[in-house]
C-alpha cells in the first residue's frame, strides 16, 4: 500500500472526521495577512471548532508543502498529514492548510505533481479554496511583485528579471493565471466540481474569511501588515535594471527594501501606459476574468504611451548612477 493509498484509509478510518480546506491563494489577496491571523489565532479559533496546525509552518505558513509537491514526494507530505491526522480533536469541525504557492505555481508544476496533489487531496476528500482580485490589479500587482522577487527561481523563470508588462503579461503561463475561468476549470477536472471554491478579495480578507467559516468576527488578535508598494517609477527602474541588479545582490536587496521610494515624476503614469502596450486579446481576457468573478469589465480609455529615456547603462555607469540614487534615498528619509 503506498503513502495515498494509506492516507486515504486513515482518514476513511476516522470515527470523527472534520472538513479539510486547503487555502490556495492567489498571491496579492491578503494571503499574508489571513495567514499570519490564522496562526496568532490559533488557540481562539481551535475552541471554535477550527484547526490550524502550526507544526513545520514558517509565519502560520505551511508553503514547505510546495517543496514536496514539486518534487513528487508523496512520502513526506502524507507523513505530515498522518501525524495532523493523529491531533485531532472530537470538537474539530474543520482543519485549513494555507499555501498560496500552489495557486500561482500551479501552471509552473509537473503533470506528477499535480497528479499527486490532486489525490492527496482526493485521500482526504478535501476542498480546496482560491481567493481572486481584480484581473487588471492582480496583473498589475503579480508583475509589480514578480520585478523584485529574488532571480534564478527553481520554477518561475519570470522572477527578479528585466521585463516590460508586455512581455510578462503575453507570457503563456501567467495568462493561465488571468483567465480565472480557465484556472478553475483545470482544478474542477482535477478534483471535481464541488469541490472547488472561489472567493473575491475584499478590503478585510480576515473579516471576509470568518464569514466563509460562519463565525463571528468577535476576540480575536489582529496584526497589522504593512507592506511598503514598490511605486510606478520603482516599476520601470526594475523592469530596465534587474539584468544589472542580478550582478550586484546586496545593492538588489537593499532597493527592494526601499521600494517605495524610487520616485520620478516622469514614471507617474506607468502604469496606464503599460496597459496601453496590450494587445486586445490579452485585455479582452482581462475583462472576461472580471466578468466572470462579477465584477466591473473595465473599459479602459487609451492614454498617450510615455516617452521614456532609456535606461540601459554599461556596468559600471550602472553602478556610478545607483550610488548617487542611494545617496538621494538616504538623505530623503
Amino acid at each position: 500500500m503506498d503513502a495515498i493509498q494509506q492516507l486515504e484509509k486513515t482518514y476513511a478510518s476516522l470515527e470523527h472526521k472534520p472538513e479539510i480546506l486547503f487555502h490556495f491563494g492567489y498571491p496579492k489577496t491578503g494571503t499574508t495577512t489571513l495567514q499570519y491571523f490564522l496562526a496568532n489565532n490559533q488557540t481562539r479559533l481551535r475552541n471554535k471548532g477550527i484547526f490550524y496546525p502550526l507544526q513545520n509552518t514558517m509565519y502560520g505558513k505551511h508553503g514547505f508543502l510546495i517543496g514536496w509537491i514539486n518534487q513528487v514526494q508523496e512520502d513526506p507530505f502524507c507523513s505530515y498529514l498522518q501525524k495532523i491526522l493523529t491531533r485531532i480533536k472530537p470538537s474539530d469541525t474543520k482543519i485549513i492548510f494555507s499555501i498560496e504557492g500552489v495557486g500561482f505555481k500551479t501552471p509552473y508544476l509537473s503533470e506528477a505533481s499535480m497528479n499527486m496533489l490532486f489525490n492527496i487531496l482526493k485521500a482526504l476528500e478535501a476542498n480546496v479554496l482560491f481567493y481572486f482580485r481584480d484581473a487588471y490589479d492582480f496583473a498589475w500587482s503579480w508583475y509589480k511583485q514578480s520585478l523584485i522577487n529574488p532571480p534564478n527561481h527553481p520554477i518561475i523563470d519570470s522572477f527578479g528579471r528585466s521585463l516590460s508588462f508586455a512581455s510578462f503579461v503575453t507570457d503563456e503561463k501567467i495568462q493561465f493565471l488571468l483567465n480565472y475561468e480557465r484556472f478553475l476549470s483545470f482544478w474542477k477536472a482535477g478534483l471535481s466540481e464541488e469541490k472547488v471554491t472561489f472567493r473575491i478579495k475584499t478590503n478585510d480578507i480576515i473579516a471576509d474569511f470568518l464569514t466563509f467559516l460562519n463565525i463571528e468576527d468577535k476576540g480575536f488578535k489582529r496584526q497589522k501588515n504593512k507592506n511598503l508598494s514598490i511605486s510606478d517609477s520603482g516599476i520601470f527602474f526594475f523592469s530596465e535594471q534587474n539584468e544589472h541588479l542580478a550582478q550586484h545582490p546586496k545593492l538588489r536587496k537593499w532597493l527592494v527594501n526601499h521600494k517605495g521610494y524610487i520616485e520620478n515624476e516622469k514614471y507617474a503614469s506607468f502604469r496606464e501606459a503599460s496597459f496601453d502596450t496590450l494587445d486586445s486579446n490579452t485585455l479582452g481576457m482581462l475583462q472576461e476574468s472580471n466578468g466572470y468573478l462579477g465584477l466591473p469589465t473595465k473599459s479602459k480609455a487609451s492614454t498617450p504611451i510615455l516617452s521614456i529615456d532609456n535606461f540601459t547603462l554599461s556596468n559600471n555607469e550602472f553602478l556610478t548612477y545607483m550610488n548617487s540614487v542611494v545617496k538621494k534615498l538616504e538623505s530623503s528619509k
